[in-house]
């Protein structure tokens, strides 16, 4: 297994419904190199974007940049600074999962 660090990390895909969490990372450092991953968790029985539910999560922004991704026991939290380049806004979003299924990761 590769040492793994999400810290700067890009999301080019989040999608989360119906118990279960997708997120497909670019340039997930490890000590052989950046790779992607794709970051699948099951069992999600809660989702909140900065403190407030929500049954369906997606991506706000062209793509996002992971500044936190940790996971411990049955609890997952994610901040992120989302990117629209169109409109030149920048947001920022703390996500905090809650699951009793896996975590898989894909490389």
């Amino acid at each position: 297994m590769h040492n793994i660090n999400f810290h700067d990390s890009v999301i080019v895909a989040l999608e989360g419904a119906n118990g279960v969490l997708t997120i497909k990372l670019e340039s997930v450092e490890t000590d052989k190199g950046p790779i992607d991953v794709t970051f699948h968790v099951s069992g999600v029985s809660e989702m909140r974007m900065d403190h407030e539910k929500h049954y369906v999560i997606g991506m706000t922004g062209d793509d996002g940049e992971v500044l936190k991704l940790d996971w411990k026991g049955s609890r997952l939290e994610m901040l992120v600074i989302w990117e629209n380049y169109k409109a030149r806004q920048r947001s920022t979003c703390l996500y905090e999962i809650e699951f009793s299924g896996a975590i898989t990761l894909t490389m």
